[in-house]
């Protein structure tokens, strides 16, 4: 009976800490996306191509003014990165020559982004998740039969 019980379990276990795993990073991801309600022009102090892994990522650095104060971040543009340095080195010189707003929060100035794009991907992923948790929970069913 024990034997007949530890797959199923086991799936379910997985399936639900993956899912779990996904929901919280969703969770974070959707908080700063709606805590990012107000928007000013941003200054680019300094553009940078980061190797991280084999691949360059864009980062900027930025500062803006909001109610009297200077606030200063730091943006790394999300995927796609490029696969070598001289073609981020070109995108870097195409968003270079566009002006930028900076999307901040108003209660905290400091969580700040250049782009507030919401997190389709990750919302894919994790309904995924959830679909392959009810089928895992269907799959128990008949395997405890």
């Amino acid at each position: 009976m024990q034997k007949k019980l530890a797959l199923p379990l086991f799936l379910l276990f997985s399936g639900a800490s993956i899912a779990l795993y996904f929901s919280f990073y969703l969770g974070n991801a959707l908080f700063f996306y709606r805590s990012l309600t107000s928007s000013l022009p941003a200054q680019i102090r300094s553009w940078q191509v980061q190797e991280s892994g084999g691949k360059f990522s864009i980062c900027a650095n930025y500062s803006f003014d909001f109610q009297g104060k200077s606030w200063d971040g730091s943006w790394v543009f999300p995927k796609p990165w490029h696969l070598n340095e001289p073609s981020a080195i070109a995108k870097l010189k195409d968003l270079a020559k566009e002006p930028w707003q900076v999307h901040f929060c108003p209660a905290d100035p400091s969580r700040s982004a250049l782009q507030n794009q919401f997190p389709v991907g990750l919302c894919i992923r994790t309904f995924a998740c959830y679909g392959v948790l009810v089928y895992f929970v269907f799959l128990s069913r008949q395997l405890c039969r």
